[in-house]
């Protein structure tokens, strides 16, 4: 039948898209080889190659979903404002946090420029974030918000400025990063402004980050080495080291949020002993609120959670010592007892 092999062949371009996608996140598009993609799906190079002209075309194929993702959550994030001001702002605010996104970052604004090319790497960006971008200074342009001006090339001017922004988060080691970045791009965003000021209330949210919290019931803990199922959702390991003995099979990840677990140096302080579980709890709650990456990860985990469940999948065996209960606090923005 017609319509069984459309959907036979949905779902495997679908199966090729997710097993390369953690791939090119977690090693570079450098470092991916395309038979341990078929080899992890059980399937044949013939069988990759019926779907996608090579490694460079499946690699796009990743882009142009994370960058859909992308510009869904700016859309989000923009659609309960009630004035397009409102909307640019909150937009721009989502499109920095998910860039700061590891798996985000390393695709679209390291790998893909590269391997796509510049060209076709920003036709795909306007096709996405950049068009919502335009659309939003369009509007605010045309009803004297902003000082009407060519709307290209500020939109190209704002769009480079924050991807330029996203990379440089990723490198810092400053734990205000984030809000000061926020709130030098609010300045940018005034001067275009008619009357040149930002109005009061337009604070950068990022300090606090969300003021919207998920439900308990959309974000649970579960061991990797417990039994998969439809009902987890979002599946996430939580843990900065391959956990022994699983294969990447039986983990059936959609995402390793290394930029959410504690830094190596306290983990090893706990892991010897020389740092007793209540006090790593709020040296990691610490973390989870200074460092920008993990800022940006607790947030991005919280979009997530908002849309749907996610659960977070922790390596060790110890269910009541494990960091991935602080984690999970931190996602649905509350401090419980966890001793």
């Amino acid at each position: 039948m017609p319509g069984n092999r459309q959907a036979q062949r949905a779902a495997t371009q679908m199966a090729l898209i997710s097993e390369a996608r953690w791939r090119f996140a977690a090693e570079g598009y450098a470092s991916v080889r395309l038979s341990d993609v078929v080899e992890a799906l059980g399937m044949t190079k013939g069988a990759l190659y019926h779907q996608f002209a090579g490694k460079k075309d499946l690699f796009r194929a990743v882009v142009r979903q994370v960058q859909q993702e992308v510009a869904d959550r700016v859309e989000a994030a923009a659609q309960p404002c009630t004035d397009p001001w409102e909307e640019l702002v909150a937009g721009c605010e989502a499109f920095l946090t998910s860039h700061s996104n590891p798996e985000t970052r390393q695709i679209m604004l390291i790998d893909a420029p590269r391997v796509l090319g510049w060209r076709e790497w920003k036709e795909m960006d306007g096709a996405c974030s950049e068009r919502l971008l335009t659309g939003v200074l369009t509007e605010l342009m045309g009803d004297g918000t902003l000082t009407p001006r060519p709307v290209e090339p500020v939109a190209h001017l704002l769009s480079g400025a924050m991807n330029e922004a996203a990379l440089w988060l990723a490198e810092t080691d400053s734990p205000t990063a984030l809000k000061d970045t926020m709130d030098t791009l609010l300045c940018l965003l005034g001067s275009l402004r008619a009357d040149g000021v930002v109005p009061a209330g337009n604070a950068s949210t990022v300090e606090g980050m969300s003021e919207r919290l998920p439900s308990s019931d959309n974000v649970i803990l579960k061991g990797i080495r417990e039994e998969p199922s439809p009902e987890d959702g979002m599946r996430v390991l939580v843990d900065r080291l391959w956990p022994r003995g699983v294969s990447k099979e039986r983990a059936d990840l959609d995402e390793w949020a290394k930029d959410a677990t504690p830094t190596t140096e306290l983990r090893r302080a706990f892991h010897s002993g020389e740092l007793p579980w209540p006090q790593f709890v709020d040296a990691y709650r610490a973390e989870l609120t200074e460092r920008p990456e993990a800022v940006a990860a607790v947030e991005h985990l919280r979009s997530e959670a908002l849309d749907g469940r996610i659960t977070l999948l922790f390596a060790g065996h110890d269910h009541v010592h494990c960091h991935a209960r602080v984690l999970r606090e931190a996602v649905l923005g509350v401090e419980e007892d966890l001793s």
